[in-house]
């Protein structure tokens, strides 16, 4: 029998996908055993965008997250890798991603003042509050137009990925990895997850660039790496 275990993980760093697949080998004196067959497949991709170059670093990932149906980029032909993401974009990145579907149910009665049954993220943004994902910007507003840092990229990102399973009750390294996120720093536990996974490596060697908007190349990347392994 073959493949009664299977696994597969984009590799955070490379990407590419590697594969493991457990299986039932020639018994031995009568004693069953098992044999494993480990598979790395690089990652290339075919372009999805006219406005992404093969030649981009991150494009590989831009085109997987069309593959997976998380985005249909800015327009029917264009992905705008270098605007900067919304928070209303984000959510629907996110819920995407983390349902692996359109098809699901949000509460109907909105939850922000700022986001009304009409607005094109609303669904989205519901199931990312019901979620627990997300509390606004505000007590009572999402800020759905405003632009998403990097250290609330984080915030999101790890909640969606392990909020919605164990809340957080996480560990996670108590050494700062990167200079411009302390152990004060209200992102700190989120910014040191993402790293310890090997979603992030900073924005260099040293720091993560908290306060930094996100553009869409980079979220692609991000999700990428936190969901799609």
């Amino acid at each position: 029998r073959y493949g009664d275990f299977f696994g597969g993980t984009i590799d955070p760093v490379e990407g590419g996908l590697w594969v493991a697949v457990e299986y039932a080998a020639p018994r031995q004196n009568s004693a069953p055993r098992w044999g494993t067959w480990i598979s790395y497949f690089p990652w290339v991709t075919a372009g999805q965008f006219t406005d992404v170059s093969s030649s981009s670093p991150l494009a590989d990932f831009v085109n997987v997250m069309k593959y997976w149906g998380i985005t249909g980029g800015c327009t029917a032909t264009t992905y705008c890798p270098g605007d900067k993401v919304t928070r209303g974009q984000m959510a629907a990145f996110l819920v995407r991603a983390l349902l692996g579907s359109e098809t699901f149910t949000a509460p109907t009665t909105p939850y922000f003042t700022d986001v009304p049954a009409t607005h094109p993220f609303f669904r989205y943004i519901q199931k990312l509050r019901e979620l627990g994902v997300t509390s606004g910007c505000t007590a009572t507003t999402y800020c759905p137009n405003g632009e998403v840092t990097r250290g609330e990229v984080a915030a999101l990102l790890i909640r969606a990925k392990m909020g919605t399973l164990i809340g957080e009750n996480y560990g996670f390294p108590t050494t700062a990895y990167f200079t411009d996120v302390p152990p004060s720093h209200p992102f700190f536990r989120f910014v040191q997850k993402m790293r310890e996974l090997g979603v992030t490596s900073g924005c260099t060697a040293t720091t993560f660039c908290v306060n930094d908007p996100m553009t869409r190349e980079q979220m692609a990347a991000l999700v990428a790496r936190a969901f799609l392994n």
